[in-house]
């Protein structure tokens, strides 16, 4: 497999999670869950992927550790088996030992907005 990399665009709105607790399967987030909008994927990315580093534009490493992708929707909530090849998503993602501040700090933003961006490493 490829090194996979997935751009992420900003952090999925707190006060909107009840649309996605179906989609995503989830009731509450657990305090090392995410959830963010990821530009499209240049790969097909299954459920389980483990990445291993975040980094910000300027390729430094934000974050070393176990990032696992757990669930993946889109805009219209349907559920996938992992990110699709060319498609945008939105990812639930679960860190082994903590969220990095450089994640808590990217704003929460819309389906169609890209304001700050970092990339996950497998």
């Amino acid at each position: 497999m490829e090194k996979e990399n997935i751009i992420i665009t900003g952090r999925f709105p707190s006060s909107d999670f009840s649309l996605l607790r179906e989609a995503l399967k989830f009731n509450i987030l657990t305090k090392l869950e995410v959830i963010v909008y990821c530009l499209y994927s240049e790969y097909e990315i299954p459920l389980g992927t483990i990445f291993h580093r975040i980094e910000n534009m300027n390729n430094q490493i934000v974050y070393e550790g176990e990032i696992k992708l757990t669930n993946v929707t889109q805009q219209y909530l349907r559920p996938f088996d992992g990110i699709p090849k060319g498609w945008k998503t939105i990812c639930k993602f679960k860190f082994q030992d903590q969220i990095p501040l450089a994640l808590i700090e990217l704003p929460e933003v819309s389906w169609d907005e890209t304001i700050s961006v970092l990339r996950l490493h497998c």
